[in-house]
């Protein structure tokens, strides 16, 4: 995990987050007590590439995720997982690229 970029939440700047490679899901306790706000969505990065990057919020109560795919300013998908373990394994089996597949677009 490392520090990365900002986000803004209910008027307030946040410093963000970046998961990296095979973040050990056992740590997600750590994820849960970063803001210390409860019912709090954060926002965390996971990869950038050439035309998009992915990244999720993440609700540090329920642990329910939501992954995104953002390109030039824009999120072009999303899909929903019930915990982070579920999110890291779907990744981890179809990959960064194809893991929307399954999903339609949701281009804003």
């Amino acid at each position: 995990m490392q520090l990365f970029g900002q986000f803004e939440r209910n008027d307030m700047t946040f410093r963000g987050l970046r998961l990296l490679d095979n973040f050990p899901v056992e740590n997600e306790p750590i994820l849960k007590q970063l803001y210390g706000f409860e019912n709090f969505l954060a926002h965390i990065q996971l990869r950038g590439f050439d035309d998009f990057a992915l990244a999720f919020d993440y609700n540090v109560d329920t642990g329910e995720c939501e992954l995104q795919k953002h390109s030039w300013g824009s999120i072009k998908n999303r899909k929903t997982y019930n915990t982070l373990s579920e999110m890291m394994q779907d990744i981890k089996g179809k990959g960064f690229e194809e893991v929307f597949e399954d999903t339609c677009s949701n281009a804003l």
